[in-house]
């Protein structure tokens, strides 16, 4: 046996102990914890398999077929494109998440000075990194390509050739896109500095996304018979004879139908991936360690600061409120530093966008000239989902984000519950500052009255800010210190826990909000109910209920945050 083969060996047999002492050591709520992500996975792989099969049913019925044939869709055509365009959109997807997850495996890993300096071949090292990342890509395959195949095939009533040829097909389909996202890692990383090199990646792929989505959108503007045609048309034209995608869906039909030239086309599939991962593995690892060299002798140059005098630093403090105002300064200064904490911030403004631009060119699904309580109801629900998920990942992370530095905030004279205000009032910004933008243009482009505007921009801002103290508070109790990429930063407690009270809390205090603004919403159905003193009534009840259920979420969720955080101090 070679040297490269048996370190492989080894290195493989290591990393799976290590991966089940892990395992073993974590505590019993974290694997009950992960025991129900596992529940979840295996639900969410069983609505995949089941989606594929009821779109493939669906797409071979019948009345669906002469449907389809007076549009001029040409629906043969469509059905047996489909394992081709899926497994286009495979490959596309694998090859952007492999660049991000080459980096990560190859040069930012914690054992990779440990390994490089063994006495242990460096391709050993690199084809051992690279099957760590296949894991994901495979999982990714799983949940998105194995299980809708499957229904796909069960769905026209496959042969049992189909699928023992579909396993083969997926084992072969990452291989290509891990060589290239390797390849491709080293190339950047001898042109990009290290440290930035994951954060532009993943703006850059978040842009992508919001090309590829508004593209779709601004093609498809037309008629729905028309969309439905351009969009199938384009399906059929992705199976395409010199396409990689094209092998291998033809290699499934082909056999699931019978006709073994599909055996042709999976085997120059297979080869072909093999090849490429070979031939990349090859080339790759010839830079693999130089480049490594370069990103582990790049260190961050430390600028020196004057620090202020204790007396200073306790003036500018103060109290409580003077310390949470120097936590969100803190954090406004360093959250632009690092490219991935504003990845977060693109796809809701992106999507705020899009809204914004069918009110203005849709004249159907836009709020123009509709009744004032659609355009309140429909400008308040899309203000609050912009803001919330702008807020979410902050609140949950504020925490977490401090990373193994926490010592610092530790030894600061700043109290526990000064810093889960400070994080909370942090995360809360984007409710009175997106909200109010997003509610004024609805007053304008809406036609909406702006005391009405004024009251879903308070109500916006109200619920955001019990909402996001409940999401903070509980990511302070349950943080993650010790994570090693930013994807990782939310425990499965504290996610869980704060999303869930979070908004059962924000339906709760929006319907007595509603209650509370009977009196002015009701007279644009009925003017004559608005003057009953049973509105009014009702209107109180609201009011004092709101008051107190977002009382209760300002002070109970940052005193349970607060004591956890205090016991983590000790």
């Amino acid at each position: 046996m070679s040297p490269t083969i048996h370190a492989l060996r080894v290195l493989s047999r290591a990393r799976w102990q290590i991966t089940v002492n892990r395992w073993w050591r974590v505590s019993l709520a974290r694997k009950v914890g992960s025991v129900i992500m596992l529940v979840f996975g295996l639900f969410g792989l069983a609505f995949t398999l089941f989606l594929g099969f009821f779109i493939t049913k669906g797409l071979s019925s019948v009345r669906l077929t002469d449907g389809l044939a007076q549009t001029g869709i040409d629906q043969p055509a469509l059905l047996v494109a489909l394992p081709s365009a899926l497994m286009l959109g495979i490959l596309l997807l694998a090859t952007l998440s492999s660049i991000g997850g080459a980096i990560s495996a190859l040069f930012f890993s914690n054992d990779l000075e440990f390994l490089l300096t063994a006495p242990i071949p460096v391709r050993s090292v690199f084809i051992a990194k690279l099957i760590e990342s296949l894991v994901g890509q495979y999982l990714l395959m799983l949940a998105l390509a194995v299980m809708p195949l499957i229904g796909y095939g069960l769905a026209l009533d496959y042969g049992l050739a189909y699928f023992l040829v579909l396993p083969l097909i997926v084992l072969a389909t990452p291989l290509m896109p891990t060589a290239l996202g390797a390849f491709l890692a080293v190339l950047i990383l001898r042109v990009v500095p290290p440290r930035r090199a994951r954060e532009i990646l993943g703006v850059l792929g978040s842009l992508m996304g919001l090309g590829f989505y508004f593209g779709s959108q601004l093609l498809t503007g037309s008629s729905g018979a028309q969309r439905l045609g351009g969009n199938a048309a384009w399906v059929a034209n992705l199976d395409q004879p010199y396409l990689p995608n094209a092998w291998a869906g033809r290699a499934l039909r082909g056999v699931g139908v019978g006709d073994w030239r599909g055996l042709g086309y999976a085997l120059i599939y297979i080869v072909a991936a093999g090849l490429i991962f070979y031939g990349g593995t090859l080339v790759t690892e010839r830079m693999y360690h130089s480049g490594w060299l370069a990103v582990a002798g790049s260190g961050e140059t430390r600028r020196k600061r004057k620090s202020a005098a204790p007396a200073q630093t306790r003036r500018q403090l103060g109290g409580w409120r003077g310390q949470a105002q120097t936590i969100v300064s803190k954090d406004l200064r360093v959250l632009p530093r690092d490219l991935r904490n504003l990845i977060q911030f693109i796809w809701p403004l992106a999507f705020a966008a899009f809204w914004l631009w069918r009110i203005i060119s849709d004249s159907d699904t836009g709020i123009a000239g509709r009744d004032p309580l659609t355009v309140l109801a429909s400008g308040v629900g899309v203000a609050f989902f912009i803001c919330s998920t702008l807020s979410a990942r902050l609140a949950q992370t504020g925490i977490s984000r401090e990373g193994r530095a926490y010592w610092l905030l530790q030894v600061a004279p700043i109290h526990a519950r000064a810093i889960v205000w400070g994080k909370a009032a942090l995360a809360w910004l984007p409710f009175p500052i997106v909200g109010l933008l997003m509610m004024s243009l609805t007053v304008v482009l809406g036609g909406l009255n702006p005391l009405l505007g004024l009251l879903g921009w308070l109500a916006v801002a109200v619920v955001g800010a019990g909402m996001t103290t409940i999401q903070t508070s509980f990511g302070a109790a349950f943080p993650v210190l010790d994570w090693e990429q930013p994807e990782k930063m939310i425990s499965f407690r504290a996610g869980c826990l704060g999303s869930l009270l979070g908004w059962s809390y924000a339906f709760i205090s929006a319907a007595l909000i509603a209650l509370a603004s009977l009196p002015l919403t009701l007279p644009l159905l009925s003017p004559s109910t608005s003057r009953s003193p049973v509105v009014w009534l009702v209107a109180g009840v609201g009011l004092l209920g709101a008051l107190l259920v977002t009382g209760l979420a300002l002070t109970l969720p940052v005193r349970i945050g607060a004591e956890r955080l205090e016991r983590l101090e000790g």
